[in-house]
């Protein structure tokens, strides 16, 4: 009798979490197919968040667009305790990592006397992910950042500044490395340019 009310308990606790995905992606401004979505996931304001075709949400997946939107290209890929936060555009065939935060919106600092919890927002700019770009784990990529196509964020990075096409950056504030090849990437024109095709 007490495992056949296991095996029950599991099976509704499936059922619900299934209805509770399915309401979710019912509420998603818009919603490509083949969207995979895992659960528990948070995502408030629903109605501002576009996903690609083919993408897939990890579980512990927290993302607040308030009042902006929060746009997801097709075919990415977004590990579990990825955080993102205010107006965020991500490309296609994006690589994010587990625990990534991409805050996409600052706190206001400017005025003495007054807790900063009261101020409200200050920078409100945000941010831009090409194509084809690998964000490693536990990186923090900051309001107002671009990161170019085909770039690498080395793990545990902390992203101020705009990362060039197809480079790979890393550190405290991230710093660029090097290129993804060996030449400077200009000579690679050709090679981007059918790369780049695969995005449109």
């Amino acid at each position: 009798m007490l495992s056949f009310l296991k095996k029950l308990a599991f099976y509704l606790f499936k059922l619900n979490k299934t209805y509770e995905i399915d309401e979710l992606k019912r509420k998603i401004g818009n919603l490509g197919d083949n969207v995979i979505i895992e659960w528990p996931v948070e995502i408030r304001n629903p109605e501002n968040v576009i996903i690609g075709d083919n993408t897939v949400l990890c579980h512990n997946i927290v993302l607040r667009p308030r009042k902006n939107k929060i746009s997801i290209g097709n075919d990415c890929g977004l590990n579990p305790g990825v955080a993102i936060f205010g107006k965020v555009s991500i490309g296609n065939y994006a690589m994010i990592a587990p625990n990534v935060m991409i805050a996409g919106g600052n706190h206001s600092t400017l005025k003495s006397g007054i807790p900063m919890i009261k101020l409200g927002k200050g920078s409100n700019k945000g941010i831009i992910i090409g194509n084809d770009v690998w964000l490693g784990a536990n990186s923090v990529i900051l309001d107002g950042v671009t990161i170019g196509n085909g770039a690498v964020i080395a793990a545990g990075s902390i992203v101020t500044k705009n990362s060039p096409d197809f480079a790979i950056v890393g550190g405290n504030p991230a710093k660029f490395i090097k290129n993804r090849w060996e030449n400077d990437c200009s000579s690679h024109s050709k090679c981007k340019a059918r790369v780049l095709d695969k995005y449109e």
